[in-house]
């Protein structure tokens, strides 16, 4: 059976790694956002700045990945999987 990946172009591809990269990188401090110390626009302007991207960019691939809905609910883990598991589903 053949895998969804053969048929991606080398452009989806890069796509689809780097939204991987992103997603990690805020599911990396989802602990220090849910703490409150810092602020979740701040890491995702961070990471947009790191991308070359924009905030709303980031906050959209988020967004289609269920980990960000707005800045009262920065993180959202289901059930009892923690940010750092749910990371490394994608």
């Amino acid at each position: 059976m053949a895998k969804i990946n053969e048929y991606e172009t080398d452009a989806e591809r890069q796509r689809r790694e780097e939204h991987s990269k992103i997603r990690r990188e805020y599911l990396d401090r989802s602990s220090v956002i849910l703490s409150g110390e810092v602020a979740p626009h701040r890491v995702i302007s961070k990471i947009a700045e790191k991308y070359g991207r924009s905030v709303m960019g980031i906050k959209i691939i988020l967004k289609e990945a269920g980990i960000y809905k707005d800045a009262k609910h920065p993180v959202i883990v289901s059930g009892n999987i923690t940010p750092k598991q749910m990371a490394l589903n994608f």
